[in-house]
C-alpha cells in the first residue's frame, strides 16, 4: 500500500515543481542546491545502494550526523524500501550511542567528518559529506513502487530518555508519521512560498515533522547551516529571505536578547517600551510590521511567524514576539505521538495556550488532570520493550504525563508535567530518579532529592543533598556528573540543613516542599555575585551556563563540568560575538573544550566587521512615504510628547 510510504511526498513534489530548490546549504564559501528532482533521484540512489549493500525491508541504518541536505536523503532512501532509520543526536556520548547501536543492530552507520572519528564500531561507516559521490554512479530504482510498504510497517526507533536510565526507543509507522503530516497540514496548510531555516537537530521530532517532513509536503525550501549561532542565523535569515523558523524557546529568548542589546546600544529603550504600550491598545497586525520595521529588518524582513515547541513557553516572552509583529504559533506534542498533538495557527490561537487539537487526534482528560491521547499518530511501543509500553498505555490511550485542561473554547492548556518530570530548557525531558540513584549510590550521600526549579524559560536540574561531609559537596556532584548524560547532569546543587528532609505518612519526601524550599534559598542569592567576574569570558560563561563564578577556573570543562548543551553553546557564541566581535565555528567547541581552550579560540580568531542595519527602512518606495507620514505626524510626536521631560 503505498499511501503510507514517505517517499510519496517527494514524489508530490516532483509532479508539482521538479525543478524548485528543495534544500540548500553553505559549505565554506560554496553555496549547494537540491532541488525536487534531485533529492528525488538521490534518494532512489540511496535505496540502490543500500540494496547493494544487502539491506533488506526491516532492516536499521543509524544516522548520527549534523542536519545536511545529505541527511534527508538517507532518510528518504531507506524509507523508500522498508528500511527503518535511527536517528542520533550528535550531542550524544559514544556510551549511551552504543546502547542505541546494540539494541537495533543497524548495518549502517552514516556518521559526519565534522565529529570526532568513531572508534569501537564494527558496523559499516558511511560519512554522509561523500554520499553523493558513492550514490552519483548508481543506476535509480525505476520503480519503488514494487516494493511494498504497509501502513504497520516500522519507519523510525527515536530514542528518549526513560525512568530507569535504559534508552527507550519509539516505535513510530509510517501511518503514524504520515497521519501526523496530513493532519498539520490540514489545520496549517502554508505556502509553497515559505522559507524555514533548520535549527534544531534533525534527531529531534519536533524538527523532523514540523521543520521537515510537512516543509515538503505543502512544497516549501529549507536552509541548513553549518554552524549554528546567532550570527549565522540573523546573516542567513537575512541572505536567504527566511519566512519561518521552528525553534524552542531558548531560541526565542537569545533572539530577544540580541535584540535588547541593539536596542540598548542605539539607546531606544524608552521608544520601544512606550511603541510597545501603543501597539497592545491598537492591536493592528498591520500597524505592528509598520512600528517595528527595524526589528523585522534585523531578522531580515521576510520572518512570518516563528514555529514554537518542546518545552514551556514563558508568556512575556510569547506575547512581545507577538507585539512586534512575529507571531508565535505554539504547539504541543511528543515523540511517541508522531510529534504534534496539538497547534495555535494564524486564524485560531490564544496566549498561553498550546493550541486546539489537530483533526485526527483524541485527548481526554484524565480524573487527576493527566493528559491521555490516543489516533492514528501514536507510536506502537516501545523497541523491545513490552513492559515500558504497557506501563504508558490505558485502555488504549496513551498517558503523556502531562497535565493540563482544555478552555470554554477548546484550546489547550498545560499546568505542567507529572511532578518528577523536569523539561530542560533546550525540549529534553529529565526524570529526578535517574539521577538520584546515582547519588544515592555515592558513599558520602545519605540520601538526595532531585527538583526542577524554573530558570530563564525552562527548568534546570537541582540536587538538595543530604551527607555528612559537606566539605566535599563539590567532589560528590564531579564524580556523579562524570557517571550521568550530559543533558542529565546537576546544574545547581544545595546541603539541606536538617538531618532529614521532610515526609508524608508513608515516609515518602515532600518533593513540594523541597522545590518551595530551593526557590526561597535562590531568592536570597545577591545578583552582585555573578558580576563579580574574574574577566568578560568568565562572566559570559557563568551567565549562560548559570553557574556561580567560583567554579570557573582555566581548566574548567564547559560540557562536563558545567553542563553546556547545544543550545547554550548558541547562547555562549551569540555572546562571545557581541563582546569580543570574533565568530568561532561551532564545531571547534565540542566536549573536550575547557575555558583555557575557548580563550584561545577567541585571541586567534579573525575580527568580524558588522554592517550597520539600521540606516534606512527596508520598504518600497510607496510604502516608505506612507510610513514617514506616519512617524512624522503621529507616531513621533505621541512619543515625544509622553518621552520628553517634564
Amino acid at each position: 500500500m503505498d499511501d503510507y510510504n514517505l517517499i510519496k511526498i517527494l514524489k508530490r513534489n516532483l509532479s508539482n515543481h521538479p525543478e524548485k530548490i528543495l534544500l540548500q546549504i553553505k559549505r565554506g564559501y560554496r553555496s549547494e542546491y537540491f532541488t525536487n528532482r534531485q533529492v528525488y533521484e538521490f534518494s532512489q540512489k540511496v535505496s540502490s545502494y543500500l540494496i547493494s549493500c544487502g539491506l533488506k525491508k526491516g532492516e536499521k541504518v543509524v544516522i548520527w550526523a549534523p542536519n545536511m541536505p545529505e541527511w534527508v536523503i538517507v532518510f528518504f532512501g531507506s524509507l523508500a524500501i522498508g528500511v527503518i532509520v535511527v536517528p542520533i543526536d550528535v550531542q550524544t556520548t559514544k556510551e549511551t550511542a552504543r546502547k542505541f547501536i546494540k539494541q537495533t543492530g543497524p548495518k549502517i552507520i552514516f556518521y559526519s567528518r565534522m565529529m570526532n572519528k568513531p572508534t569501537d564500531f564494527n558496523n559499516k561507516i558511511v560519512y554522509l559529506e561523500d554520499l553523493i559521490n558513492i550514490i552519483c554512479k548508481l543506476k535509480t530504482i525505476s520503480k519503488l513502487s514494487g516494493i511494498n510498504i504497509k501502513p504497520q510497517d516500522i519507519a523510525e526507533v527515536v530514542f528518549t530518555s526513560g525512568t530507569t536510565g535504559k534508552p527507550r526507543g519509539v516505535i513510530l509507522t509510517h501511518k503514524s508519521l504520515y497521519s501526523n503530516i496530513l493532519a498539520l497540514t490540514k489545520v496549517f496548510p502554508g505556502k509553497s512560498s515559505y522559507r524555514f531555516l533548520s535549527i534544531l537537530p534533525l534527531s529531534h521530532m519536533y524538527e523532523q515533522m514540523v521543520g521537515l517532513l510537512s516543509p515538503i509536503y505543502i512544497g516549501a525550501s529549507i536552509v541548513y547551516l553549518t554552524n549554528v549561532n546567532s550570527f549565522k542565523i540573523i546573516s542567513t535569515m537575512t541572505k536567504n529571505k527566511i519566512t519561518s523558523l521552528v525553534v524552542v524557546p531558548e531560541i526565542l529568548r537569545i533572539l530577544r536578547n540580541n535584540l535588547d542589546s541593539e536596542v540598548e546600544k542605539q539607546h531606544k529603550r524608552r521608544r520601544l517600551n512606550m511603541a510597545l504600550k501603543i501597539i497592545r491598545l491598537l492591536s493592528f497586525q498591520p500597524i505592528n510590521r509598520l512600528l517595528f520595521g527595524q526589528i523585522h529588518k534585523y531578522l531580515g524582513n521576510h520572518l512570518r511567524f516563528i514555529s514554537c515547541g518542546g518545552s514551556p513557553l514563558d508568556l512575556k516572552l510569547e506575547r512581545f514576539w507577538g507585539d512586534v509583529g512575529i507571531p508565535i504559533l505554539q504547539g504541543y506534542g511528543m515523540t511517541e505521538a508522531g510529534t504534534v498533538i496539538a497547534i495555535n495557527t494564524f486564524s485560531r490561537r490564544r496566549l498561553g495556550s498550546v493550541g486546539t487539537v489537530l483533526p485526527g487526534v483524541e485527548i481526554r482528560i484524565s480524573s487527576s488532570h493527566e493528559i491521555l491521547v490516543r489516533g492514528n499518530n501514536i507510536f506502537t511501543g516501545y523497541y523491545k520493550n513490552p513492559q515500558d509500553t504497557d506501563q504508558v498505555f490505558q485502555s488504549g490511550w496513551f498517558k503523556t504525563g502531562d497535565l493540563g485542561f482544555f478552555d470554554k473554547n477548546n484550546f489547550l492548556f498545560i499546568w505542567g508535567r507529572k511532578k518528577l518530570m523536569i523539561a530542560l530548557s533546550d525540549g529534553k525531558k529529565v526524570f529526578p530518579e535517574d539521577i538520584e540513584n546515582k547519588l544515592n549510590t555515592h558513599p558520602l550521600v545519605k540520601e538526595s532529592c532531585v527538583v526542577g526549579p524554573k530558570r530563564n524559560g525552562g527548568e534546570v536540574i537541582h540536587a538538595v543533598i543530604l551527607t555528612d561531609h559537606p566539605n566535599q559537596i563539590d567532589e560528590i556532584i564531579e564524580d556523579v556528573n562524570n557517571k550521568l548524560e550530559f543533558h542529565q547532569r546537576i546544574r545547581e546543587y544545595s546541603i539541606y540543613p536538617e538531618n532529614d528532609f521532610p515526609r508524608t505518612s508513608a515516609l515518602k519526601i515532600r518533593r513540594d516542599e523541597i522545590y518551595t524550599w530551593v526557590k526561597r534559598q535562590h531568592k536570597g542569592v545577591k545578583e552582585e555575585q555573578v558580576a563579580l567576574q574574574k574577566d568578560d569570558l568568565t562572566r559570559i560563561i557563568a551567565v549562560t551556563c548559570e553557574v556561580d563564578n567560583k567554579q570557573i577556573t582555566e581548566n574548567t570543562n564547559l560540557f562536563s563540568d558545567l553542563g553546556l548543551d547545544s543550545l547554550r553553546r548558541l547562547e555562549l557564541l551569540s555572546q562571545i560575538e557581541e563582546r569580543f566581535a570574533v565568530t568561532i565555528e561551532e564545531n571547534k567547541i565540542n566536549q573536550d573544550t575547557t575555558v583555557s581552550n575557548l580563550r584561545m579560540l577567541i585571541d586567534g580568531a579573525e575580527k568580524m566587521v558588522k554592517i550597520d542595519s539600521y540606516r534606512e527602512w527596508p520598504l518600497k518606495k510607496w510604502a516608505s512615504i506612507v510610513r514617514r507620514i506616519f512617524q512624522n505626524f503621529l507616531l513621533f510626536p505621541v512619543l515625544d510628547f509622553f518621552c520628553s521631560p517634564k
